[in-house]
């Protein structure tokens, strides 16, 4: 269960990272 919950965060923030750049 923690594992998908890092891993939807990771998401979230890869493409706001990808919206920033």
């Amino acid at each position: 269960m923690v594992y998908s919950i890092f891993y939807y965060c990771s998401l979230l923030i890869s493409i706001d990272l990808s919206s920033a750049a």
